[in-house]
């Protein structure tokens, strides 16, 4: 098994028209691809095995499910389309499986939903002026890995709430059918918030109407959660 690549830094990926929105949106694709390296099914670390137990339970090939960790303190994570995820070194680093399972079942069940596609079509252009995909060159620093930065930070369009209620109904799905908690994104949307201190930064910033969400959840089982939501297995190793 290979390990799980690195993603380094950050180079602004936006969809800078309708028209465009695919192209771009796969351009985003090869980027995280390539710097994960290998699918989740053959890549080693915790983060890919999440992933990988998830996508399964919601049909997906894990063979197609690429994920690339982005080297930001914040925790963040989004779903890029096409089977492509990042997680930001932010969540990595708070030891916390529960957080990571749940806030991979969301954006596993935003993808099966196309959500990504639809927020690409739909994104005006005039809020990410001056922050065009660049050349091949300027995608790749020797020695440094592939660089993304998440169209959430860039001002996109964020999930609408229909969407959102949609990937949650999915999501809890998706954590039954794999055997995790059922309230594993409640768990994880919870912590986010408190975390965040009533911050409406990083990933609770694309996922509106937060208590309203959090309210049709299945209840978190707290002496469970004491149980298994620390110590995650291990950091994936990092490639420079």
């Amino acid at each position: 098994m290979r390990t799980w690549g690195v993603l380094a830094g950050a180079v602004a990926v936006v969809v800078v028209a309708a028209g465009c929105a695919s192209t771009k949106q796969a351009q985003f694709q090869e980027t995280i691809r390539k710097a994960a390296k290998t699918p989740v099914v053959d890549a080693e670390g915790d983060v890919p095995a999440v992933f990988r137990d998830l996508a399964q339970s919601g049909g997906l090939d894990p063979h197609t499910v690429y994920v690339a960790l982005h080297k930001s303190d914040g925790l963040n994570a989004a779903a890029a389309g096409n089977h492509h995820f990042y997680v930001t070194l932010g969540v990595v680093a708070t030891g916390d499986r529960c957080l990571l399972i749940g806030i991979a079942a969301h954006e596993i069940a935003h993808d099966i939903l196309k959500h990504p596609e639809t927020i690409a079509r739909t994104s005006d252009a005039t809020n990410v002026v001056g922050t065009v995909l660049g050349t091949a060159a300027g995608l790749f620093v020797p020695g440094a890995g592939y660089l993304v930065q998440g169209a959430a930070s860039l001002g996109l369009n964020a999930y609408s709430r229909s969407q959102e209620s949609e990937a949650d109904q999915l999501a809890v799905k998706i954590l039954r059918d794999a055997g995790k908690p059922e309230w594993s994104l409640r768990y994880a949307l919870e912590t986010l918030q408190q975390r965040s201190g009533g911050s409406s930064g990083g990933w609770l910033s694309t996922h509106p109407a937060l208590q309203e969400r959090i309210a049709t959840q299945p209840a978190v089982d707290v002496a469970e959660a004491r149980r298994v939501c620390t110590g995650a297995r291990s950091e994936p190793s990092r490639s420079e």
